[in-house]
């Protein structure tokens, strides 16, 4: 990792960190640098079978009112794209994703199984009462910190919508999970959904296999549509 990744890291888990502790949660330190400073030698990695998860554990433990525990893991790339790798499957845990625009988040089992299908936070149970406003004030701490945005064009952008009455649509760079193009179930990602199945989605030949999933089946395919957080579908095709 280059310097100026490492600089960007940080300051993203300071930007997530800051936004738990406003939204009323305990947030704790929890990498292993901070509870195993003695194993945190990058010139002598411990090995072994536990090793992988002692060098893996989540950046953050955050506890809700009710004294509910989850850990939170924080991820930056600028641009979205991942390797699945790159995201260490550790159970019980919530990958909370930052791109140069934007904040959304996954649980991280879901990510392994489903994908990038991420959401906004407030999305998820344990973090239902964030306030919408307030993931959306982090963001665009995100976009001056981690963009391109400075803060004065953000004062003017601010009057500029309260003059006309609503907020102005601005682009979204979604995290986007690069696994071999397969995903963990065995569906290859398509570049684009052809319109033939685009076609077939909408009449009774699609069946409904989730709240937002169609599958399409025929002799020599088997598509999966998904409808996501952004209304873009994805198509998924059966691996042979």
């Amino acid at each position: 990792m280059s310097n100026e990744n490492f600089i960007k890291g940080r300051i993203a888990e300071k930007i997530v960190k800051d936004l738990f502790i406003e939204a009323g949660f305990k947030v704790i330190n929890y990498g292993y640098e901070y509870i195993l400073p003695k194993l945190a030698d990058k010139n002598n990695l411990i090995g072994g079978n536990a090793a992988a998860f002692i060098r893996h554990q989540p950046d953050f433990v955050v506890i809700d009112e009710n004294n509910e525990a989850f850990f939170i893991e924080v991820k930056y790339r600028k641009y979205g794209k991942i390797k699945k790798e790159h995201m260490f499957r550790y159970p019980c845990c919530y990958v909370v994703f930052l791109t140069k625009d934007f904040i959304l988040a996954q649980e991280l089992d879901k990510i392994y199984k489903y994908g990038d299908n991420f959401d906004l936070l407030n999305r998820f149970e344990p973090f239902k009462k964030i306030p919408t406003n307030l993931i959306y004030k982090y963001v665009k701490v995100v976009r001056r910190k981690l963009g391109e945005e400075t803060f004065k064009g953000q004062l003017v952008e601010g009057f500029a919508e309260k003059v006309v009455g609503k907020r102005f649509r601005t682009n979204i760079t979604p995290p986007i999970i690069e696994g071999g193009n397969l995903t963990p179930t065995g569906w290859e990602r398509l570049e684009s959904i052809p319109s033939w199945i685009i076609k077939k989605s909408k009449t009774r030949r699609a069946k409904r296999v989730g709240k937002d999933t169609l599958e399409i089946n025929g002799t020599h395919y088997r598509y999966r549509m998904t409808k996501g957080y952004d209304s873009v579908l994805r198509g998924f095709r059966k691996k042979k």
